[in-house]
């Protein structure tokens, strides 16, 4: 596994970190079976990423938006494991594409701690508003 921030291990309690890492482990041995499970993939980077372990959950969202590339949940959740590995340049490419492809909930955007190290950048900004208009339309 990648290094894991302290931060995001922590604030979880003992009973979640062992769901999380269950439901980890649970994905990954489904994965060696069916390597194109979008389900498990999906369980499997949100479980690693909430858990800390930010490079593991990259890899698997990297694996699903090659599946799913169409899909903006998927591009959504790709950009903010870009944003968590600090590629930002990524992160908002994939943020604006997530957008276009319909991704419209600019709430959960405004309030992802994933977004954390980038809500300085005027790019967060621009693509936050984006969000706000698309919806709006």
């Amino acid at each position: 596994m990648s290094t894991c921030d302290p931060k995001r291990f922590e604030n979880l309690k003992a009973d979640q970190r062992e769901y999380l890492m269950f439901a980890a482990d649970a994905a990954r041995d489904f994965l060696r079976r069916r390597p194109f499970s979008r389900e498990a993939l999906l369980v499997a980077a949100n479980s690693l990423t909430t858990l800390g372990f930010y490079e593991d959950g990259l890899a698997f969202d990297r694996r699903l938006f090659e599946l799913a590339a169409d899909d903006p949940v998927v591009v959504y959740n790709y950009a903010c494991s870009q944003a968590l590995n600090g590629d930002f340049e990524c992160a908002f490419l994939l943020l604006e594409q997530a957008i276009r492809l319909g991704y419209r909930n600019s709430q959960q955007i405004r309030q992802d701690p994933d977004w954390e190290a980038a809500r300085d950048d005027p790019r967060f900004s621009r693509l936050l508003n984006l969000a706000e208009t698309k919806g709006q339309s």
